[in-house]
């Protein structure tokens, strides 16, 4: 099924990612993924991916996720089946706190995961 894939991409139609700015270093982010093609596992990994992008995009080393299950860590896997996933971030500059796990190094993450990530291939 090729019209299922579980490509990375902006929020369109019914599936992606997408972000809400909450100030200049806030943000949350959102992935809601094709229920027929990805696990919820593929949608943190798409998540946290988005996170260091945004992270990077605007000029941050790192990023922290929020603390509190109410405002960091949204999942609710099982909605009609739907695997949708939010993080609220704080983003920050200077060396990533390595022993905390709630905090990524933006440039690491990418290269750690890139090869997980399906991109639609361009129209020729």
């Amino acid at each position: 099924m090729a019209s299922c894939a579980a490509y990375y991409k902006p929020l369109i139609r019914s599936y992606g990612y997408s972000e809400t700015p909450l100030s200049e270093t806030e943000v949350l982010v959102s992935y809601i993924g094709n229920p027929y093609a990805i696990s919820v596992e593929i949608a943190r990994i798409y998540t946290l991916y988005r996170c260091a992008e945004i992270t990077l995009e605007r000029g941050f080393d790192y990023f922290e996720i929020y603390s509190t299950p109410q405002d960091g860590f949204i999942e609710t896997p099982e909605v009609w089946g739907i695997p949708t996933i939010s993080r609220r971030i704080i983003l920050h500059k200077g060396t990533t706190q390595r022993d905390k796990p709630r905090y990524y190094d933006a440039r690491f993450y990418i290269e750690e995961h890139e090869f997980q990530i399906k991109r639609k291939p361009a129209k020729k």
